[in-house]
């Protein structure tokens, strides 16, 4: 998959699954049915997994720079969106009624910690990757990333603050069962995302010329350049 289809998919699976949880915390009831619930989590293990292949491309991308950071705050970014991954699949199988739910995704402690370190995991990874964009060509690129920034700064703060009432009181919940204050967080917070997907889907050709081309061609006249496959 070319990194230009992974950026719309994501976007889309993203916008999908926000719109399903934005549903649920209008319509309470809805969750209640078994189709929607079924659906729903479905769409929310596939949004999950099309973020993870984009990091896994990116992470593709990086590898062939000469700039650590970006490489490891790209591994970092594939490493929280698998762990994120691994609660849908436990969302799967309760919702599904598979019984052989693994033993370390029982506790209810990663339920709180894991969103926290994957939201924290991708926020680091995109203030690396805002800094790394240079200004001119890549100028919507930047804007782009600064946004993810924001986002997932927003987000980060939220399961934070699960996190921590969990460990304090010892009490649990979802954010988007927060109610609709938090709705409108996440929403802001998920129109950044969003907003990153699609700039990147748009000025993808620009995004392999900064982090290839324009870094190749401070190399000497001697070497030869390549364009890592996306």
């Amino acid at each position: 998959m070319k990194l230009r289809q992974a950026a719309l998919v994501t976007l889309v699976g993203m916008s999908l699954s926000f719109a399903l949880r934005t549903i649920g915390t209008l319509f309470p009831a809805m969750p209640v049915s078994l189709y929607f619930a079924c659906f729903s989590v479905l769409i929310h293990f596939l949004a999950a997994f099309l973020l993870l292949r984009f990091f896994i491309i990116i992470y593709g991308l990086f590898s062939g720079l000469g700039d650590k950071r970006l490489k490891r705050s790209a591994l970092l970014a594939v490493i929280g969106s698998s762990a994120a991954l691994l609660l849908h699949i436990k969302a799967i199988m309760i919702v599904y009624h598979i019984a052989a739910v693994p033993l370390y995704l029982q506790y209810r402690l990663l339920d709180a910690l894991v969103p926290f370190f994957a939201s924290a995991a991708v926020w680091v990874f995109f203030v690396i990757f805002s800094r790394a964009v240079p200004p001119g060509k890549g100028s919507r690129l930047k804007t782009g990333t600064r946004s993810a920034v924001s986002g997932y700064f927003i987000f980060t703060l939220l399961h934070g603050a699960g996190f921590f009432n969990y460990l304090l009181f010892d009490n649990f919940k979802w954010i988007f069962q927060w109610g609709l204050w938090v709705l409108v967080l996440t929403a802001i917070g998920f129109s950044m995302i969003l907003y990153f997907f699609f700039v990147c889907y748009q000025n993808t050709e620009d995004l392999i010329e900064v982090f290839s081309g324009d870094r190749s061609a401070a190399r000497p006249a001697s070497g030869t350049r390549q364009k890592p496959s996306v």
